[in-house]
């Protein structure tokens, strides 16, 4: 099964990536709103589960969803509450949910993205105003050739430079984007068919919406035009002014910064303050989080983990654990003579108690093993237990004075504690036993090779801590070389540097597919597609009215639909993964626990080479106590066994994280439905089972790679055994195997020529021979079916060897292995899914920026986003973005709103509701004509290949 797959790009991309992350955030336990929209609950629950504040669902409806996001919430309290009275408790759980939501404000798809443009406007206003203040020419000249908000900015006359002439083909559109707000303003003069800089008056304002099908109370028109000034005309400074006159508090500087989001939403405030004291977080155990991944270090995480699955390995194969003298806990099952009677029924009934006694010992040591090694070895790993760094300078979260003394006290007792413990189960347990029943003293075969690797890893460990340690207690002016610094800062604040910038990167290719979609020099792929474009803008310009910006982007945006480019796939992931692009554009967070799963497969894969290379004299002399055959037969099997088992399991290490890669970038682009597709929901369930996908990587490619290595090695072992039975089996099943080879052969080959001159289609050219012909046909297949069903049991059996490692796929086709269509017979791709899900849902760049956004408003709940501003950048957004305008939710009800329009601006609005319903004829006519043509296209090219094979032949 192929990893790469042809990904949708463009603006139907763009969008499928904002549904996704709407799927991720919404919080209902039996469906999914299609509209995409998001409530309080979703909102307050992904506050709490990512950043750990416990911020109220009214604080929620009314600062973030209220002011925020700009919906209304005039009277819906009132609503709700009387549709929640409503409820009836015999109804289903789905039916009722559906109830209690219906009537509650929402955030919408076009309000989700008009806030992930804040930073851009706040981008447009600051090089505005450098520009109005008149700086210095040569800072200007650098601002334009400098990395801005995440995206390099070319100046079109100069390619002296290999890197500027790389990007001579893409100066247009960048031109473009540092005129994205004189693009709008001339979209909405064009929808309104006002005169440029026409005062804003509220009546001009009240059109203004209506051209794009917004209606706002009149408290709101009015501040729309209050903000813009005295008198204030439509143009770029005053749009600026309206867009951004909120948002001052967005610090652009944290798309620089190893910080955290929550760092960068509390940088500006002390400790006590108002605003810090409002951004409180709860406890959340952050060294052992494995949803958000709050570790400070991955790879102290990682050999945490491996340091205690070798340890408890090394106990439970110490040969001690299941000794009767422990404890004295389990049952004496001998007779009453002293001697076992196996025939008992009380024998029999002891020892299954004995086995049940003894896998709970088990389990009893590996769950509390677990929590002592993995919880108390990792104390201290918290991202939040270190500063932020800006240039030379790292930020403590704490402030001056004696706090400063208290809170590096508590890291630093934190870290000596993780420290101790590693001492105690690792090293202390090694050389000085100080659990005599659980630890061999002297440890011999499979128990030394674990302890030795166990005391190995508590040493790197051991070294890690240490670093970890000097990242605390080392003064902030030791940060001064650039060198020192890079390796001193968490990794995980560098993965949160490569979010915020991935998050910049597909904010602005939203802007450039949007931009690309008003212009048209790219829309002509081919003279067929432009002869069809050119039929639906002649269809336009019949219309009775003038030509639409708004129109011609939507076709546009219907015309580039079905754009692709080739992604995933092992080659193309390991591309990625070198340029950092992976990252640093796509957004991917690499987390600890497929980093674990993934790394226990190439030592599984390792193990099997290791075996191979300098086991072979051990494993013999295993084998010889069973097969009474010579060693050196048995020596070649082995190695020959060894190579597919190998392989089997290097395919499966290679192809785990490329898989997940993949899949994410399938749902996030819409190659993989989310919203409108109920089977989606099954990944919303039991998030619990994540927790064993590393066991299930390990398992799995064990035991796929001894399944290999069994056939292989008894396949082999019959061919060059010397042993009179094993070779009497070579000499009977081997020439039948042959002969049943050679005759499919003839078989295949004498149908193919039937085939070819008998038929056409579903047409026969000679029905007489053809009906004689089947009758013969039909008894010759009589034999021939009694190969095809061992055939295809050997082909599903060997197929489902190969894929039992892969965990990362799902192996059975949909609908194929459900116990009554709830349970799956494999659910591991299932639950490897849910886990990648469950880390996009708190890790997305597009989730993070906007949980940056909702810290600032919690924090700064006057100074920051208001509803006016809201409405000015919902208008930006359905402007840019037409195509999002079927997301829309009318925020205010019809019935909220007095009706003050005039009959003039009524018949505006009845004939701006005629000319979009004829608009949205037209392209659906278009694209039906586009499809008719591509099939058309495929029957000819069809029939010349058919009729070049035949004069061929």
């Amino acid at each position: 099964m192929t990893i790469s797959f042809k990904r949708p790009v463009g603006t139907k991309a763009d969008i499928a990536e904002i549904e996704y992350i709407s799927a991720l955030l919404q919080t209902n336990r039996v469906s999914l709103r299609a509209d995409g929209s998001l409530i309080a609950r979703d909102v307050h629950l992904y506050l709490k589960s990512r950043h750990g504040i416990d911020f109220s669902e009214e604080s929620v409806q009314r600062f973030i969803i209220g002011e925020l996001a700009g919906t209304c919430l005039d009277g819906d309290r009132e609503e709700r509450l009387s549709v929640e009275s409503n409820i009836d408790p015999n109804e289903n759980e789905s039916t009722n949910e559906t109830k209690s939501i219906e009537e509650e404000p929402k955030i919408d798809l076009v309000q989700l993205i008009s806030l992930l443009l804040i930073p851009v406007f706040r981008e447009h206003d600051r090089r505005s105003f450098l520009v109005k203040t008149s700086k210095l020419a040569g800072e200007i000249e650098s601002l334009a050739k400098s990395e801005i908000d995440g995206i390099e900015f070319y100046d079109c006359n100069e390619h002296s430079d290999e890197k500027s002439m790389q990007n001579v083909t893409q100066c247009n559109i960048e031109e473009r984007e540092n005129d994205l707000i004189d693009l709008v303003i001339s979209i909405i003069l064009q929808e309104t068919q006002l005169e440029k800089g026409v005062e804003l008056t509220e009546e001009n304002m009240r059109k203004i919406l209506l051209a794009f099908r917004e209606q706002w109370p009149d408290e709101v028109v009015k501040g729309m035009v209050e903000v813009c000034g005295d008198k204030p005309a439509l143009n770029r400074d005053t749009f600026l002014r309206a867009l951004t006159y909120d948002t001052k508090a967005y610090d652009l500087s944290c798309q620089q910064k190893f910080s955290t989001h929550y760092q960068d939403a509390c940088s500006a405030a002390a400790e006590g303050d108002m605003y810090y004291s409002r951004l409180k977080r709860f406890w959340t155990a952050p060294n052992v989080d494995s949803a958000v991944d709050t570790y400070g270090s991955k790879l102290w995480t990682i050999l945490a983990f491996f340091t205690y699955v070798t340890t408890a390995f090394s106990y439970l194969f110490s040969g001690n654990l299941l000794s009767p003298k422990v404890g004295n806990v389990l049952l004496n099952c001998t007779s009453m003579t002293g001697e076992e009677d196996s025939s008992s029924s009380s024998f029999f009934g002891c020892k299954v108690v004995n086995a049940i006694i003894a896998l709970f010992r088990i389990f009893v040591l590996l769950a509390v093993l677990g929590f002592l090694m993995l919880y108390f070895t990792t104390l201290g790993n918290s991202v939040y237990t270190y500063g932020s760094y800006k240039g030379d300078v790292i930020e403590r979260s704490f402030s001056a004075g004696w706090k400063h003394f208290i809170g590096l006290f508590e890291k630093t007792v934190l870290v000596c504690v993780a420290i101790a413990v590693n001492t105690i189960f690792v090293y202390i347990s090694y050389f000085f036993p100080i659990v005599n029943d659980f630890v061999d003293t002297q440890p011999d075969g499979v128990n030394a090779y674990l302890s030795y690797a166990s005391l190995a890893l508590g040493t790197l460990l051991f070294i890690t801590q240490l670093v970890q340690f000097l990242r605390v207690i080392v003064p902030p002016k030791w940060y001064k070389n650039s060198t020192k610094r890079s390796c001193m800062v968490s990794g995980t604040l560098k993965a949160e540097l490569m979010i915020k910038q991935a998050c910049t990167f597909k904010v602005n290719k939203i802007l450039k597919n949007a931009i690309g979609c008003h212009y048209d020099e790219d829309i002509h792929p081919v003279s067929g597609t432009n002869n069809i474009y050119n039929h639906a803008i002649a269809s336009i310009d019949s219309l009775d009215y003038h030509r639409s910006a708004v129109s011609d982007a939507l076709l546009r945006h219907t015309m580039k639909e079905n754009l692709k480019e080739i992604s995933g796939g092992v080659k193309w992931t390991m591309t990625k993964l070198r340029d950092g692009t992976l990252f640093s554009e796509e957004g991917l967070w690499l987390f600890p626990r497929l980093l674990t799963a993934n790394f226990v497969q190439w030592l599984v894969a390792l193990a099997f080479l290791f075996a191979l290379l300098f086991l072979q004299n051990q494993i013999v002399g295993i084998l010889q106590k069973y097969f009474a055959i010579n060693s050196e037969s048995i020596r070649i099997a082995t190695v020959v066994g060894f190579l597919p088992a190998f392989i089997s399991a290097t395919n499966v290490a290679l192809t785990y994280i490329p898989s997940a890669f993949s899949t994410i970038l399938k749902h996030r682009s819409g190659f993989r439905s989310c919203l409108k597709d109920r089977t989606w929901l099954q990944h919303r369930y039991a998030m619990d089972t994540v927790n064993i996908m590393f066991a299930a990587a390990l398992w799995a490619t064990i035991f796929s790679g001894v399944i290999f290595f069994a056939l292989a090695f008894f396949v082999t072992l019959t061919v060059v055994s010397s042993n009179q039975d094993v070779r009497d089996v070579f000499d009977v099943l081997y020439p039948v195997l042959l002969a049943i080879i050679l005759y499919l052969c003839m078989v295949a080959i004498l149908l193919h020529v039937f085939r070819k001159n008998m038929y056409r289609g579903f047409m026969r050219q000679r029905p007489a021979f053809l009906n004689v012909l089947n009758t013969f046909h039909e008894g010759w297949m009589m034999s021939l079916t009694m190969l095809t069903i061992p055939l295809r049991f050997m082909t599903l059996l060997l197929t489902t060897f190969f894929y039992l490692g892969r965990i990362d796929t799902v192996f059975l086709a949909p609908g194929v292995g459900w116990i009554l269509n709830k349970f799956p017979l494999d659910g591991l791709p299932i639950i490897f899914r849910r886990d990648l899900f469950l880390h996009e849902a708190h890790r997305h760049p597009y989730i993070e920026r906007l949980g940056y956004i909702y810290l600032l408003k919690i924090g700064r709940r006057e100074d920051f986003g208001k509803q006016v501003g809201a409405a000015w950048r919902i208008l930006f957004t359905l402007a840019l973005c037409p195509w999002v305008g079927k997301y829309r939710l009318n925020a205010f009800r019809q019935k909220d709103i007095t009706p003050k329009a005039s009959g003039v601006e009524m018949s505006l609005i009845q004939s701006c509701q005629i000319k979009i319903f004829e608009l949205e004829k037209v392209l659906v006519s278009s694209k039906r004509m586009l499809v008719e043509q591509v099939t058309s296209w495929r029957t000819i090219v069809h029939d010349m290949e058919h009729e070049t094979t035949e004069q061929e032949t």
